[in-house]
């Protein structure tokens, strides 16, 4: 017997710091349950050894009330904290109910307090002790409340470990063997209580109670699982919670692609008017693209256009098939969630784009364009004019550059002012703008300077359509803020051996203007082929 007292006091040393250590994590669903359930076994197992202590040791143990059953009668106030304490712990560690009300917690402490106060007044009726004595010869074996109280405490655990059950039937591989280890674990003092309580234990243990060793097994296992699974860490959340309370809607239908089952969110997306759902509904009769999509085996995810009330609801869909063990079809599973906020902010995105895009381009054309002529810059000029270059050599066709220089703009500008000179600007880069061929290049070179770059075209051709350029412009009368006509000189040069790259053929076509000018302006000139200063000469 000293060995027996011995492990129970061994047993609350044990079983205490791992309530301690719940209670530390109380801010975990189930914790705090679990910490109160083992403080309940800690009193259990300690009222029992020191009633065993008093009985084998008389005088051991001070006197605290004239009631020899004292510590007997005391230990039931954690026997009934355990069933109600245990099934509070599952149902949060399940994630079956993760906030417990007030009321249900009310609930379940009426019995319990019955229980103590039918104990405390058993002298007066002896429903609980039945007559019970010590040393009487005989062993505990209750009276009817007792029975009862036993009855309640063995349909609220059974009830726990149901549920224990189911979650372990369904949770992620991660927690299954947290929860299984939980499920054995709590089988043990169920087993050993029922032998205590029968009286099925051989001699010499048939009138002790080991339930205390059964529930330090338990303990023992939630000490296990802190230390290796994560227990108190990593919580399970039941999947029908996550299913109940993720914001996108799950539909499911069997075979016949009949609705089985939606979650709120997916109520509340084709049940609007908050209409009950009905199983066995059609999916056709509520969403007929669902059902469109069912048919095409090949498709496991689609976006589809809802109009809820006048609001158009844009939907990712995606459909999972359902397989019995024998990998047949047995239904389908719809996730759908609602990207109409991403699709504003893709239709924003790519308006947003758009406009960059537009600004990209101005901004391209203000760097390679004149902002007062809207003729190409000499930015433009120079990779331009190198690339027609190397096409003209490559494939041995003609390409024509002519220079263009405005006739006294100097003092133009000086006598009619600079608004003046830029109105005759414009009107020469609109004049060369109108009588370019679409493959020539126009460009403003820089002041009064001007380029036009002919591909495919012969220093004769370029030479006669320059000239026509510089008649037609001539016809301008920028009367009365300035002057009547305005007149430029030009030169044209076109490759050749003697000038194949740019620099050679600026050159040229530049000696070809100074010529015309110092010939006396209005006129155009040709850089001879064989380098001679003047090929031709015109004057219009």
């Amino acid at each position: 017997m000293t060995v027996f007292i011995g492990a129970l006091f061994l047993c609350c040393l044990t079983t205490f710091p791992v309530a301690v250590y719940a209670f530390r994590r109380q801010h975990i669903p189930g914790a705090f349950a679990m910490g109160v359930m083992i403080l309940g076994v800690n009193w259990w197992t300690l009222a029992y050894a020191l009633q065993l202590t008093a009985d084998q040791f008389p005088g051991v143990m001070p006197a605290l009330s004239g009631d020899p059953l004292f510590w007997f009668k005391s230990l039931f106030i954690g026997v009934v904290v355990i069933p109600p304490a245990y099934l509070v712990f599952v149902l949060q560690y399940t994630g079956y109910r993760r906030q417990i009300s007030r009321r249900v917690l009310l609930a379940l402490s009426v019995f319990p307090v019955l229980i103590l106060l039918g104990i405390a007044t058993d002298p007066w009726h002896d429903l609980f002790l039945d007559g019970f004595r010590l040393n009487q010869g005989r062993s505990f074996i209750g009276g009817p409340l007792f029975w009862f109280h036993s009855g309640y405490s063995y349909l609220l655990i059974l009830t726990a470990d149901i549920l224990l059950l189911r979650f372990v039937l369904t949770a992620s591989p991660m927690l299954r063997k947290q929860g299984l280890l939980l499920l054995l674990g709590a089988v043990m003092p169920t087993v050993a209580n029922l032998l205590t309580i029968s009286h099925a234990l051989p001699a010499p243990l048939e009138d002790l109670d080991i339930s205390p060793f059964g529930f330090l097994l338990l303990v023992s296992v939630m000490f296990y699982s802190i230390r290796r699974e994560g227990f108190l860490t990593l919580m399970p959340i039941a999947r029908s919670t996550i299913v109940d309370r993720i914001q996108d809607g799950v539909v499911v239908t069997d075979e016949q692609q009949r609705l089985v089952d939606l979650n709120p969110a997916a109520r509340r997306l084709f049940l609007p008017s908050g209409d009950a759902f009905r199983a066995g509904t059609p999916v056709a009769d509520i969403l007929p693209e669902l059902a469109a999509m069912a048919l095409t085996n090949d498709t496991t995810d689609c976006e589809l256009e809802l109009d809820r009330g006048g609001r158009r609801i844009s939907l990712s869909v995606q459909r999972t098939g359902l397989q019995d063990q024998r990998g047949r079809e047995r239904g389908q599973i719809y996730v759908l969630r609602d990207i109409s906020g991403l699709k504003h902010i893709e239709a924003d995105l790519r308006h947003q784009l758009e406009q960059n895009e537009r600004l990209r381009q101005a901004l391209r054309e203000e760097a390679i364009r004149d902002p007062l002529t809207g003729l190409f810059n000499r930015r433009w000029l120079e990779p331009t004019l190198d690339r027609e270059l190397a096409r003209a050599s490559r494939d041995g066709t003609p390409l024509s550059l002519c220079v263009l220089d405005l006739d006294h703009f100097k003092q133009i500008n000086d006598r009619f002012g600079h608004g003046v000179g830029d109105t005759i600007l414009v009107a020469l880069g609109q004049a060369m703008v109108a009588g370019s061929r679409e493959m020539d290049v126009a460009c403003r070179f820089g002041g009064e300077e001007f380029v036009l770059i002919m591909p495919m075209a012969t220093d004769e051709q370029a030479h006669t359509r320059v000239t026509q350029l510089l008649s037609r412009f001539r016809q301008c009368d920028f009367r009365p803020e300035g002057p009547q006509h305005v007149t430029f000189s030009a030169g044209i040069a076109m490759v050749s051996g003697r000038h194949p790259d740019r620099k050679a053929l600026f050159q040229a076509a530049d000696e070809a203007l100074y010529e015309a000018k110092a010939a006396g302006r209005n006129q155009v000139m040709v850089a001879a082929a064989d380098g001679a200063r003047t090929l031709t000469k015109t004057t219009v």
